[in-house]
């Protein structure tokens, strides 16, 4: 069976748990499953807005399309692992993340390939629009095998969305 497409804005449930919620956010991360927020639309008791909770895509199933319209997505050229710049502050890295919202900002995470007292450098995400590319990721993506398991390249979570 064909999983359904789940895409910002629409109501999803976690297979799993049972949570529901709009899903406001879409997180890919280097050689990992495509996670979702979902964010409940019901206050919590007292009156509070409930946090959003993530999930992995292929742990949630449709509930309903479009409860909330998407904003178009802003562009985002970057790749998986292309090395990058922060223009405003000059930090450089590697693409390790890519962050989709449902207001359509793209956030782009960028883990520096450098230390500090022994340590890696903490990633640090930032709008795609501040993101200068140095150099395109030229290395092949190796073919999944076996499984349902979708490849986070091949997801489209919202019009636009370049994974």
């Amino acid at each position: 069976m064909k999983q359904q497409e789940i895409q910002l804005g629409d109501l999803a449930k976690d297979k799993i748990t049972g949570f529901t919620g709009v899903v406001v956010t879409a997180v890919v991360f280097n050689a990992s499953v495509p996670r979702l927020g979902l964010q409940p639309r019901e206050l919590g008791e007292g009156g509070y807005v409930r946090s959003k909770e993530y999930f992995d895509i292929n742990q949630l199933e449709l509930v309903t399309p479009k409860v909330i319209e998407a904003s178009k997505l802003i562009k985002n050229p970057f790749k998986m692992l292309d090395t990058v710049k922060h223009t405003l502050t000059g930090f450089e890295g590697k693409v390790t993340s890519i962050v989709t919202w449902l207001n359509g900002c793209v956030r782009i995470g960028i883990q520096s390939t450098t230390f500090d007292k022994g340590k890696p450098v903490d990633d640090l995400a930032f709008p795609v629009q501040e993101i200068e590319l140095l150099t395109t990721n030229t290395t092949k993506e190796k073919k999944r095998t076996g499984g349902d398991r979708l490849n986070p390249t091949e997801v489209k979570l919202a019009k636009g969305a370049d994974f």
